[in-house]
């Protein structure tokens, strides 16, 4: 049982592993004591997973064209899936940057989703040069060492709007 409200620590790890079932008790504190406290927190629900509605004159570029940056040929995976979920979510474009050796790799494994070979920072600052081309993904798979580092700095340096995931964040 809480009281007034469900907390943070009801719903994140660790506490939500020993939260059973939740009884929110009233005891009178008026809904008004958030906005006085200045609260921003909010439970994570399908209501909140909008979308912009489609334009019915709108096309692949209206919706956004995100490049997600693949990692080598034995470290595809994830970004495979980082492409998958930008073109669930509404992109209108989405290809990998897949360095030489992890073309077959991803070909393999990819529809909807186009390929451009890519084998440094100065091969994603190239593709980037394509203002269309208005977000970016990188991190998954590509390890901690200066190329990364290269791809992380090329990414941040451009108009897109970059999102840093793993080895990313790390580098």
């Amino acid at each position: 049982m809480t009281f007034f409200r469900v907390k943070p620590g009801h719903l994140l790890m660790p506490g939500r592993e020993y939260v059973g079932r939740l009884t929110v008790a009233d005891i009178g504190i008026n809904p008004q004591a958030l906005a006085v406290i200045g609260a921003n927190t909010w439970r994570n629900t399908p209501e909140l997973w909008t979308l912009p509605p489609l334009a019915p004159d709108g096309h692949k570029y209206t919706r956004g064209h995100t490049v997600v940056v693949s990692g080598a040929a034995h470290r595809t995976g994830a970004a495979r899936l980082s492409a998958r979920g930008a073109l669930r979510a509404g992109s209108g474009l989405v290809p990998v940057a897949s360095p030489p050796d992890a073309l077959a790799a991803n070909a393999a494994h990819l529809t909807a989703i186009m390929l451009l070979p890519m084998d440094s920072a100065g091969g994603l600052a190239s593709i980037l040069t394509d203002k269309r081309r208005n977000a970016v993904v990188l991190g998954p798979g590509l390890g901690l060492n200066d190329a990364t580092i290269g791809l992380v700095e090329t990414a941040l340096g451009s108009s897109a709007a970059v999102v840093l995931d793993a080895d990313a964040l790390t580098s």
